[in-house]
Formats: structure tokens, C-alpha cells, sequence
């Protein structure tokens, strides 16, 4: 007897049955079940379109070749061997390629898109050859200056298109001027706005190669933006090419022979120039040690003056420490100098001696106890801690003022001082504290 199934599988698993719990979908399937349904709402998007437009057709998949019918399944030479579609890549649109009998863009409109296509591609041709003799005729003719000529023609294209070229220009000997006149209009009976300016037309790379390198005309630098001129790079007696159309028959063969000299005598004119071009670096390097020996002495006499004005400065600060010192020992009572006659250049008056030599009543003006007083204010703000020794700080010169009006005050100093004064200096004393008073009297009503 055969066995029975749990007889045979004893030593065997079993196996389970199929579950009805769903298993939670993962983001890369979501998103391919997305991508999915938004690639078949494109495509029925697409078609509605190209009806709704009035189209024969519908337009091919992008994995279709060309065809005049709407797709219906892939193709089976667009599978590989595993199965999946493989893409056909897309023309690149900015490629300059020439383009064949038919366009890619109008493959899938049949033979009207054939036609399209061959519009399109000769009324490129029209356009790139006008751009290209507008941009010969545009230049100026070096070699006219006066006359005039002009001519005019058109030329008929298909589909009821066509070029009108109009060209006229001026020149003759003995003219007063030179120039070229180009028109250009494109027309097509099918289109109902197709005036175009020819300055936005687009010419590709090779064309302006070709044209650039067959005959070095066609296209300026602002076109091309990689030339060279030529004209820029001849130079002339130290400047660029002249205008040669501007000159008259002797100037043109002077210019001529001296071209024709310099050429023969090339030799001895580059010697010429390296010897020139010598002497101009030795006169340079001259002229710069020169400068540099003047901005040294500069320099130099700056610091003596700086060295000079500090010593000066020294000087006059030990001045005004004897002018302190000098009334302290002239009012104190029972001093040594109290008992002995006074001169007059034994009074500390209140200026500078060291210019002066010999003190007297002359130089008890105004500026120079002015000067004199402005630095014992100096010397009282940098003994406070003022810091920068200003002479024009008001609290230290007005007090600097009342000690000086205390000092020589006329009655207080004739009371004191004038009968310690000798009998021959006395009317000069008399009178040099009288002058003295007024001046410091006027500056502290100034102040």
C-alpha cells in the first residue's frame, strides 16, 4: 500500500501557506510605483494634445524610431538582452552639425516635416551668408576717399521666401571721404511677422573659424572676440599705423622710403634702438640716486632739526627752573640775597636770556612774555599729570598770570624789592616792572 503523506514526510518540514497580511511597501517601490503612473498620465496627456492640436498622428516615445503612426508597443529590436528598453539618446539642440534631409524635431510629421526641415535649413543658409557679407561690407575700404558707386539686388528663395541686399559705397581720388552702406531684409509669404534683424542671428563656431582663417576679414574683434589686429601691432616712429588714406602723394612716398630704409638698414636702426633704450635706463637709474641722496639729506636735516630743537627746548626748560628759583631766593626774607645790591639783570624777568644776551627794557614786549609764561604753564600741567604738556591749557596758564601779577605787582615790588636795587639800575628796574605789569596785566584780561 502506498504511504500516506504524513507517513512520508516524517522527516520533513511542511511547509506554510501562503499568508493574507501585506507586507509595508518600501520607499524605492512606492517611488517606482509613482514614477509608473505619472510616466502613462504623461503619455494619455500627450495624445489628448496632439489631437486636440489637429495633428494626423500622435508623437513617438522617445524609445521609438521614427514613424508616422501612434505607438502602440515597444519595439522589439529596443529590447537588450536582459529585456529592458533601451533609450536612443536625444540629439543635442545646441550641436552645429549639418543637418540632413530630415530633422529629428519634425521626424514624426512625415513628409510635411520633411518639408519644414528644409525650410528651416535654407533660410538658415540665407541668413548666415547675408550676416557674413553685411560683416565684409561694414568695414571701412583704407584705400577710397571720395566718388561713389552703388547696386542693389534681391534674390527669391522657396516657400515664397527670399533675400533683398542693397550695397552702396563712396571712393575716388582726391575725395574727402570713404565708406560702405549694406542693407539686408528677409522675407517669407508664408509668415505673417518674419523681419528679423540680422544682429541676433547666431553663427556657429566653425563657420567663423573658417571664415577667419580662409581671409582674415569678415568679422571684427567685438564678433569674434579671439582675433588679433594686426593694425594694433605695427608700430610706426613710436606710435601705431597711420591713416594712410588721409595722405597726399609726397607724404605717402616719404612714408614709403623711410619704411623701405628701415627695412634695408634694419640692422643698424635695432642697434640704434638697444643704445637708446640703454641710455634712457642709465639716465633713469641716475635720476632715481638722486632722488634717493635727496630724500637722505631730507632726512638727515629733519633729525638735526629735531636734535636741535630739543637741546633748544633744554635750554630754555633750565630757564625757567633759575626764573623759579630766582624769586624764591629775591623774596625770602633774611637771605643771602637780601643783603647784597641787586643789578638789573639780577631780576628775574620773565624772558629767555639766551638770544638776548645782555637783558634790558627792549625786550619786555609782549611775545616774549608771552612765550616765557606759556611754558611755566607747560611745566605746572606736566607737574599735575596733565600728560602732553600743552602750553594753551586755560586753568594753568591763568593761574601762571595771577603769580606773575603778584610778582610784579608796581607797589608790592617797589616796596620790596626797588630799595635792594642799586642806585644806578633803579630808574631801569622802575621802569621794566611798570612794562612788565602791563603786558602780563593785558594777557590775563585776554585770557
Amino acid at each position: 500500500m502506498p504511504e500516506s503523506p504524513r507517513e512520508h514526510n516524517d522527516d520533513e518540514y511542511d511547509v506554510p501557506m501562503p499568508t493574507r497580511i501585506k507586507l509595508k511597501e518600501t520607499r524605492s517601490e512606492k517611488a517606482s510605483r509613482v514614477y509608473r503612473r505619472e510616466q502613462r498620465r504623461l503619455a494619455r496627456e500627450n495624445e489628448r494634445i496632439s489631437r486636440a492640436n489637429g495633428y494626423a498622428v500622435s508623437p513617438p516615445r522617445q524609445t521609438r524610431d521614427e514613424s508616422i503612426s501612434p505607438p502602440r508597443n515597444p519595439p522589439k529590436h529596443d529590447r537588450g538582452r536582459d529585456g529592458d528598453r533601451s533609450r536612443t539618446p536625444r540629439r543635442n539642440e545646441d550641436e552645429d552639425d549639418e543637418v540632413g534631409d530630415q530633422d529629428p524635431g519634425y521626424a514624426w510629421m512625415g513628409g510635411y516635416g520633411r518639408s519644414a526641415a528644409e525650410h528651416n535649413r535654407r533660410r538658415e543658409q540665407n541668413e548666415r551668408m547675408a550676416y557674413l557679407a553685411e560683416e565684409e561690407m561694414s568695414r571701412e575700404n583704407p584705400f577710397s576717399s571720395g566718388g561713389g558707386n552703388g547696386f542693389g539686388f534681391r534674390v527669391g528663395g522657396g516657400l515664397g521666401g527670399g533675400i533683398s541686399i542693397g550695397l552702396s559705397s563712396s571712393g575716388g581720388i582726391g575725395g574727402g571721404g570713404s565708406g560702405w552702406r549694406f542693407g539686408f531684409s528677409f522675407g517669407n509669404a508664408n509668415a505673417n511677422d518674419h523681419d528679423e534683424s540680422t544682429s541676433d542671428v547666431r553663427i556657429p563656431r566653425r563657420h567663423r573659424d573658417a571664415a577667419a582663417s580662409s581671409s582674415g576679414f569678415g568679422f571684427d574683434d567685438r564678433s569674434r572676440g579671439w582675433g588679433r589686429n594686426a593694425a594694433g601691432e605695427v608700430r610706426f616712429e613710436g606710435g601705431a599705423v597711420p591713416d594712410i588714406g588721409s595722405f597726399t602723394e609726397e607724404e605717402y612716398a616719404e612714408w614709403i622710403r623711410m619704411g623701405m630704409y628701415r627695412r634695408k638698414h634694419r640692422f643698424e636702426l635695432d642697434e640704434a634702438e638697444k643704445r637708446r633704450q640703454a641710455k634712457l635706463e642709465q639716465e633713469k637709474l641716475r635720476a632715481q640716486e638722486k632722488e634717493r641722496a635727496r630724500k637722505e639729506e631730507k632726512k638727515r636735516i629733519e633729525k638735526l632739526k629735531r636734535q636741535k630743537g630739543l637741546e633748544e627746548e633744554k635750554k630754555r626748560k633750565n630757564e625757567r627752573e633759575w626764573y623759579r628759583k630766582r624769586w624764591a631766593a629775591v623774596v625770602d626774607v633774611g637771605g643771602e640775597v637780601e643783603l647784597v645790591e641787586l643789578a638789573f639783570g639780577d631780576i628775574p624777568w620773565p624772558v629767555y636770556r639766551q638770544h638776548h644776551g645782555k637783558v634790558g627794557v627792549d625786550i619786555l614786549d609782549e611775545g616774549h612774555i608771552r612765550d616765557f609764561l606759556r611754558g611755566l604753564a607747560a611745566d605746572l600741567e606736566a607737574a599735575n599729570g596733565g600728560g602732553n604738556g600743552d602750553d594753551n591749557v586755560d586753568p594753568d596758564m591763568k593761574k601762571t598770570l595771577r603769580e606773575a601779577i603778584r610778582a610784579f605787582h608796581p607797589d608790592r615790588f617797589f616796596a620790596r624789592i626797588l630799595p635792594r636795587v642799586r642806585e644806578r639800575d633803579r630808574e631801569a628796574v622802575r621802569e621794566g616792572v611798570e612794562v612788565t605789569s602791563r603786558v602780563i596785566t593785558t594777557m590775563s584780561a585776554r585770557a
